[in-house]
């Protein structure tokens, strides 16, 4: 019995150890990935213990007028479609699980989610007019939405495999559902209106690599992971992570011409979005105080930020504006207010919206 049990007990302690190997060798990104799927309980009895309402900020519309966006105002998590004039908001989702991080479809009536049904949280597809739903990916894996593509075609997701202690990007067929792994493939965001993508590949060297839909990765262009790609500017936001300091969040921000395949860098810090017009956002250490950055124009510069913990900013494809998700400072309910940041006039304004006062 006791050999049984020592047998056991060196199982459990090899699972973990790979999970933790995987985390570590692939980086910051994935690890903090990884740690928003705590073990044995949902995202739900995670947040409602007192941790984090984990999800990504609203995702805006082509065209600005709607965003779709997760909330815990039902008890759990749910997913919600409003109108940013208006105010009006329509339920989408009413079921038991937690479900997170919503994506509008480009080009479509779709929007695409998480949904977690323990062990799983998996990629699931509803459609605005009829409300059909449809899974799109399954199996015992935790998945989260990294990136839609501008032709609505595809959507990359993060995948772990916490048994085999591995971590994969998919590229998902958003109509067929057929999803294909990226080799050697850590982290991916769309590029050239979604027909190709800057791939960071490499565990010992990470760098940024052009690669094709089919998952062939060529030229290596920068060091680091590309976190944002502007198409109508030409411009991608690489991250480069140096040695660990847990004083900080913060790492080099570098701006990636993808014409004269030059690097600029931008300053330290953490989550960023560049707009059509060249400016860059992003947001420095655990205060998320936020920057703006333009090329030639001089060093960053502070601009007034509502307080609070933010959530990084979603931009919809030829957008300039990003919405974002903050937290106010102690927040008794822990939830998130809807900020909308145009990156015209650098102004944040507020979206009043009401959850509470949806028709069930």
């Amino acid at each position: 019995m006791n050999e049984r049990r020592s047998a056991i007990l060196v199982w459990i302690v090899a699972i973990a150890a790979m999970v933790l190997g995987a985390a570590c060798c692939c980086g910051g990104p994935i690890a903090l990935l990884l740690s928003q799927f705590p073990m044995g309980n949902d995202s739900w009895t995670h947040y409602s213990s007192g941790g984090m309402f984990v999800t990504h900020s609203p995702s805006l519309s082509v065209g600005g007028g709607e965003i779709v966006f997760s909330t815990p105002a039902t008890g759990h998590g749910d997913i919600y479609l409003a109108n940013i004039k208006s105010g009006v908001t329509r339920r989408l989702t009413s079921t038991d699980h937690f479900e997170a991080s919503p994506y509008f479809v480009p080009g479509s009536r779709l929007v695409v989610f998480q949904r977690e049904q323990v062990p799983s949280c998996n990629i699931w597809s509803i459609d605005l007019d009829s409300g059909e739903e449809r899974q799109l990916t399954k199996g015992r894996f935790d998945e989260v939405i990294v990136d839609v593509a501008a032709t609505g075609k595809h959507l990359l997701a993060m995948r772990s495999d916490r048994l085999r202690g591995r971590t994969t990007i998919l590229l998902v067929d958003v109509q067929s559902s057929e999803a294909v792994e990226l080799d050697d493939c850590f982290h991916a965001v769309f590029a050239t209106d979604g027909q190709s993508l800057l791939a960071t590949c490499g565990v010992d060297d990470p760098g940024v690599f052009e690669m094709n839909l089919n998952g062939e990765a060529t030229t290596r262009l920068a060091d680091g992971t590309a976190i944002d790609v502007c198409d109508e500017a030409n411009l991608a936001l690489v991250l480069r992570q140096g040695p660990p300091d847990y004083r900080t969040p913060d790492h080099d921000l570098y701006l990636l011409d993808l014409a004269t395949k030059k690097v600029h860098p931008i300053a330290k810090g953490t989550r960023g979005v560049v707009f059509p017009n060249g400016k860059v956002l992003f947001t420095v250490g655990y205060e998320c105080q936020a920057m703006t950055w333009e090329k030639d124009n001089g060093p960053p510069r502070k601009i007034d930020y509502p307080p609070g913990y933010s959530v990084g900013p979603n931009r919809s494809p030829g957008a300039s504006v990003a919405a974002f998700f903050i937290m106010p400072p102690n927040s008794p309910q822990r939830t998130y207010d809807t900020y909308l940041f145009d990156s015209a006039s650098e102004q944040f304004t507020k979206v009043n919206l009401d959850v509470t006062a949806v028709n069930e």
